[in-house]
């Protein structure tokens, strides 16, 4: 069942002129999920038809001309009618612009744990919401997200922790910066090489073995595509369809001197947590600068697991629905590029 306020709120976002990814990501962040955001969009604007009715006109009714002179009867009708118009205009006017308390529309359409956005950001900065990102995208506008894909590279699965970032439009296409910033082989990689009697210093070499092949295909670089072109590629990785060839199939410059800071030895544990659906685990980070308040989380996929705290050297993560998601830590004080992850299956 569609969630009126939730309707209502996306309505009130609309009309200051929020971008619907802005709406898509408050939405993300506070819990919502993706049927759910889904159903309101569509019930807070449905297709209307192409010519709205016009509503019949009425004439007034004919009456006979009184005997007597009746131009003070016309003079207080119009004085009365006057009155009410200016009186509707001004209940009007103060109906769309809110007062020091707020708008009406603010307190009846603000869903709980929604916070009323106030203002419109120029980066539309989307976390780790690809789908906010994609919205973005469609328009060129702005917009960077941080995003774990699973690559096939050397015979095995390998999860890429990618940052993208949309730098607008030249020559008629939408430019894409993208930078690799950390790869870790699945736990069914690690399964399949330990089965095959791969040593744990054999398993560390063919990491580092996987990293350098990643961080060549992958080396930081903007590209330039087609709308279509573009959208098609992201909605793949949305689906874990991610290829490397894609990547190299726009108009692609390298960018000099960019690298991830090598003072970043932040990590997660631990790395891979089965979790039972309604339980909470705690995930720690480690390797991190200073008293650990400058770590942030983020989950790929709140509808799956949800934080129940987002600052801080740990975090404990709770089983919403079975699945899997990534939970990523990032070191603010050092920078975005500085991040961990672990992955939470929820079973």
């Amino acid at each position: 069942m569609v969630n009126p306020e939730l309707v209502e709120y996306i309505r009130a976002c609309i009309s200051k002129g929020i971008p619907p990814a802005k709406i898509m990501k408050l939405l993300y962040e506070a819990g919502w999920d993706d049927l759910e955001i889904d159903e309101a969009f569509v019930k807070a604007f449905p297709k209307r038809p192409t010519t709205p009715p016009t509503p019949p006109f009425q004439s007034p009714a004919q009456t006979p001309k009184p005997t007597s002179p009746s131009w003070p009867l016309t003079f207080k009708s119009g004085w009365l009618v006057a009155g009410m118009i200016f009186v509707i205009a001004v209940v009007g006017l103060m109906l769309l612009i809110p007062g020091k308390e707020g708008s009406h529309v603010d307190d009846m359409a603000k869903p709980a744990n929604l916070e009323q956005p106030t203002s419109m950001q120029e980066l539309n900065d989307c976390g780790s919401n690809l789908g906010c990102f994609i919205l973005s995208a469609e328009e060129c506008s702005p917009a960077k997200v941080r995003s774990v894909v699973p690559v096939e590279i050397l015979g095995l699965k390998v999860y890429e922790t990618l940052e993208m970032e949309i730098v607008g439009e030249r020559g008629g296409k939408c430019g894409l910066k993208l930078r690799e910033l950390e790869s870790k082989l699945s736990p069914e990689s690690i399964a399949k090489l330990f089965s095959q009697g791969v040593s744990e210093e054999e398993l560390n070499q063919k990491e580092e073995e996987v990293r350098a092949e990643l961080k060549n295909a992958l080396s930081t670089m903007t590209c330039y595509y087609n709308i279509s072109e573009l959208l098609g590629m992201l909605n793949r990785w949305k689906q874990g369809e991610f290829a490397l060839e894609d990547w190299t199939l726009g108009e692609c410059e390298p960018i000099e001197d960019e690298q991830a800071s090598p003072s970043c030895n932040l990590a997660t544990e631990p790395s891979y947590v089965d979790l039972p659906l309604g339980e909470v685990r705690t995930i720690e980070a480690t390797g991190f600068a200073g008293d650990g308040s400058s770590i942030s989380w983020a989950s790929d996929n709140p509808s799956i697991v949800v934080l129940q705290n987002i600052k801080g050297k740990s975090i404990k993560v709770k089983g919403k629905a079975y699945g899997a998601a990534h939970i990523i830590a990032t070191d603010d004080s050092i920078g975005i590029e500085c991040k961990a992850e672990t992955i939470v299956e929820v079973i």
